[in-house]
């Protein structure tokens, strides 16, 4: 028997956490992987892993010379994946009715909306659509990928030579259309184990998922306990869940609009940890929730127990400046940051960023309150930019 891996590039160290395990583990990746390889019994690399339709294939050779037990998958463009080859071996887990209402932004609101409330929403068929839309609907309007990851490709149009210049650009294959929602965004972290909810981390977005088109790092501040949102999103994340093709063991990531109105509008969902959440829980937790999620789909035990450690967190990935960066802090001279990951590299060049995950570093700090972390994250933002070198 063996579990089988799909990752382009592992930030868990699988076979370590499997050491109880008797199954091979089996790894297949991205061709550009230069991470551990000890532990697993077979490591195959493939050119465009994410996209590569040949890994599908080779999987299904693997099987015949290996009883594949699961499917482990951690980022957004291998779930789909994984659940074919689940389907196809007969091995349990998501499956792709599952995966591709996780994936697929219009079939996931057309379920989300027998539970919660959605914005308008339609189907690109022909680029003209967007016209259509706008007509019925008004501006502004977004246009994203169905199938998209961390907001690459995401238009906001306010006019029509937004719209202009979106034709000019892009053919709209694979896009879908909806209702700009103003107010502020939200969103809710958690653990599915055996069917159950287990731990829940609700934050609200500073900086969202589409400031790096400004330069401006992603960040997010945890709710206070007495907070009143967070009453309401639990229970809209929990009507949510009841409508959706859920697996077992998974950790999932929601984000909700809160209007100008006070209504909570479902944005979307993915059956994976979300950004910095594995940071997040490791600093208040002393567990990771992704390496908890792994541990049940393999069928193993782990504890129940989520005890809290620290107060409010909140974090920020500061992107990259065009340019090269010379130098990078290697640490901050603040007691309340309770994590800091450098990621830039001095002496490479960078552009600007393309998408929400493109960042030089992750910064997590802790507060008392929510007005705290708000100023604690500006003040380490405005330090950090000051001491990062470019040229």
């Amino acid at each position: 028997m063996a579990i089988l891996v799909l990752d382009r590039n592992p930030f868990i160290n699988i076979p370590l956490l499997l050491k109880e395990t008797k199954e091979e583990i089996v790894l297949l990746t991205d061709e550009n992987y230069t991470g551990s390889i000890e532990g697993y019994t077979l490591v195959e690399k493939f050119p465009n892993f994410e996209t590569n339709a040949n890994v599908i294939l080779r999987t299904l050779k693997l099987g015949k010379n290996f009883s594949f037990t699961s499917v482990i998958a951690l980022r957004e463009l291998s779930i789909l994946p994984a659940a074919i080859i689940r389907e196809k071996l007969g091995i349990p887990g998501q499956s792709i009715k599952s995966a591709n209402m996780f994936r697929d932004k219009v079939i996931m609101k057309s379920v989300a909306s027998r539970a919660v409330e959605v914005p308008q929403f339609q189907r690109i068929k022909h680029p003209i659509d967007v016209y259509d839309f706008i007509q019925k609907h008004q501006y502004p309007v977004v246009v994203k990928p169905s199938d998209g990851v961390s907001s690459k490709d995401t238009f906001i149009l306010h006019s029509e030579s937004d719209l202009i210049q979106l034709y000019s650009s892009e053919t709209l294959n694979g896009f879908e259309v909806e209702k700009y929602i103003e107010g502020e965004m939200y969103t809710v972290d958690g653990l599915i184990k055996n069917g159950e909810l287990f731990t829940i981390w609700i934050a609200r977005y500073i900086n969202d998922c589409i400031s790096f088109k400004h330069g401006n790092g992603v960040s997010r501040i945890e709710l206070d306990e007495k907070n009143i949102l967070r009453v309401r999103l639990i229970n809209f994340t929990r009507k949510l869940l009841n409508v959706m093709d859920l697996p077992n063991n998974t950790t999932f990531h929601l984000e909700v609009f809160h209007d100008k109105d006070d209504h909570l509008i479902f944005c979307e969902i993915a059956s994976r940890t979300g950004g910095n959440v594995e940071h997040i829980t490791k600093v208040a937790f002393n567990r990771s929730i992704t390496e908890s999620a792994v541990i049940s789909q393999c069928g193993l035990s782990s504890s129940d127990e989520w005890n809290r450690e620290v107060g409010l967190l909140g974090f920020i990935n500061p992107p990259p400046k065009e340019g090269m960066l010379e130098d990078i802090p290697k640490s901050l001279p603040f007691d309340w940051v309770r994590l800091y990951e450098p990621l830039g590299k001095p002496g490479t060049t960078y552009q600007q960023a393309s998408n929400s995950s493109y960042r030089i570093a992750t910064i997590v700090i802790e507060g008392r309150t929510e007005t705290e972390i708000i100023e604690r994250l500006n003040k380490v933002t405005i330090w950090f930019e000051q001491n990062c070198k470019w040229s």
